[in-house]
């Protein structure tokens, strides 16, 4: 079995980079590249997380009925100067991924168990950002979810279960990542974590600027190094920013904090790479919520044009867009007729996500205030059947779960239901899936990511874009099954990590 590597055998076995020299790193090749194709410098790494093919569809059908103009995501795809490519998800031991094993193949180019971070049974893996790091570059995070969210710690962190929040806040400062930025006050804080021991003050003492409101951040200049966490818990979603005065004045959007990192980042003489994280479009889908799922995707697409701009100005840099896995295929269907009058456009109504609706739900008494709560959020005339239908779902046992149909046995699930009556938007599940994803790329090394591609040669590509050879042990199902035993270990499932 291939031998474990640490941090410590990383710093000693690294070489330098001078100019385009090979790094020796720990480690065998695995991809290589035509010496005189041209390098980026900078690469910014934007995942649109559990986004299915139809949420940017639906994205840009929206923007045109709405604003006569194409979605970002659509129009970018449109681009002869933009790359496109298809990816597989799937992790070690399934073909539905979680969010921890996706970003582990991207961040290690190893496939793991789901719930793991850059970790196979027994062996530390080591994570794309210490050994671009150890070359010279800036790193940055920023996400719609917790900062230390399976996404982001999959580029940047080493743990056994993507549930050790606390510790990979503590991972980022001490593995040097320059950036950043997300929710998550309660894997920072001394007063709630744990141990008590209290990041943010350690963070400081390290030579990082922190900032906890969009103020703090819009006054931080020049800083090297940054720490932004703005929420506990996950971000606001985007419907509720938009509709809420205290959450849009004290929380960065996503493009907001897209633009603060890349102007920053930018300055680092050797060049950076950023992760873009639209984090809580997973969360959205997971709950089958349409208005909280197609705001935050249009918040990310503004985030991607943020990095596109930038890119086509520098010149230097490559952008990279994409999704970990799908998730509830959510669509719109002709809802018994093929008229123009589809249901995208209710959303311009849709005041709220279930989140911030999350406590009147559990309090409902009577259909009366489900009607009532349907039109004041949502601008939806419920009949009294679909308010019964949701009163019971929040009250009682779930209807889908009495028949034994586990994908749709949440009361979001039932209330989605209940809201397709109206906009005719459908979901196939409240989980992950397993189809290959949409990949678009732009700028130097963008050929790489053209075609059918795995997920976990991520690595190898974006490494091969840098000069790099680097390899980290890898596994096969049979191998990580025998070591886990031996082990002990018990593999973590994803049923409760978007709550």
């Amino acid at each position: 079995m291939a031998q474990k590597l640490s941090r410590r055998s990383l710093l000693a076995g690294a070489g330098t980079v001078l100019g385009s020299t090979i790094v020796s790193l720990p480690g065998v090749a695995s991809f290589e590249r035509p010496a005189n194709a041209k390098k980026p410098k900078n690469i910014i790494f934007c995942v649109s997380d559990g986004m299915s093919i139809g949420v940017p569809s639906m994205a840009d059908q929206f923007m045109e009925m709405s604003h006569g103009q194409s979605g970002i995501w659509l129009e970018a795809a449109r681009r002869q100067d933009v790359v496109k490519g298809r990816m597989d998800t799937r992790s070690l031991n399934s073909i539905v991924t979680d969010s921890a094993a996706a970003a582990t193949a991207w961040g290690s180019g190893s496939l793991v168990m789901n719930g793991a971070i850059c970790t196979l049974p027994g062996i530390e893996l080591t994570p794309l950002y210490d050994v671009l790091g150890r070359a010279g570059m800036m790193r940055g995070l920023v996400t719609t979810a917790t900062a230390t969210h399976a996404t982001p710690s999959g580029f940047a962190s080493a743990v056994t279960s993507r549930s050790a929040q606390p510790e990979i806040a503590k991972q980022y400062r001490e593995r040097g990542v320059e950036f950043v930025m997300g929710g998550g006050h309660e894997n920072f804080s001394g007063a709630i974590r744990a141990d008590k021991v209290d990041q943010y003050e350690l963070y400081e003492k390290a030579g990082y600027k922190v900032a906890k409101t969009k103020a703090e951040m819009k006054a931080t200049a020049g800083a090297k190094k940054f720490l932004g966490i703005f929420n506990t818990g996950q971000m606001p979603y985007t419907v509720d920013y938009n509709n809420n005065k205290e959450i849009s004045d004290r929380v960065p959007t996503l493009s907001e904090m897209s633009t603060f990192a890349i102007e920053h980042l930018s300055k680092g003489a050797k060049g950076f790479v950023l992760q873009i994280e639209g984090g809580r479009i997973d969360h959205g889908a997971h709950a089958n919520e349409f208005a909280a799922l197609m705001f935050d995707q249009l918040e990310f697409e503004k985030a991607v044009k943020v990095a596109l701009d930038f890119a086509e100005k520098d010149g230097e840099t490559l952008v990279i867009v994409t999704t970990d896995h799908g998730n509830a295929n959510p669509g719109i269907t002709s809802n018994s007729d093929y008229g123009d009058d589809n249901g995208l456009m209710m959303l311009h109504g849709m005041k709220a996500s279930y989140d911030a609706m999350d406590a009147q739900l559990k309090a409902l008494k009577s259909a009366k205030d489900v009607q009532d709560l349907m039109l004041e959020k949502l601008s939806l005339k419920f009949t009294i059947n679909q308010a019964e239908w949701v009163l019971n779902a929040y009250g009682k046992s779930s209807h889908m779960l009495e028949l034994g149909n586990g994908n749709y046995a949440s009361p979001t699930s039932m209330l989605a239901m209940a809201i397709g009556a109206h906009n005719g938007i459908g979901f196939t599940s409240d989980g992950h899936t397993s189809d290959w994803v949409e990949v678009l790329s732009f700028g130097p090394g963008s050929e790489l990511f053209a075609g059918p591609i795995r997920n976990h040669t991520v690595f190898d590509k974006m490494l091969s874009l840098k000069d790099i050879k680097f390899s980290n042990p890898k596994m096969t199902l049979e191998e990580a099954k025998k070591a886990a035993e031996k082990l002990a270990l018990v593999t973590e499932q994803d049923d409760v990590h978007w709550l």
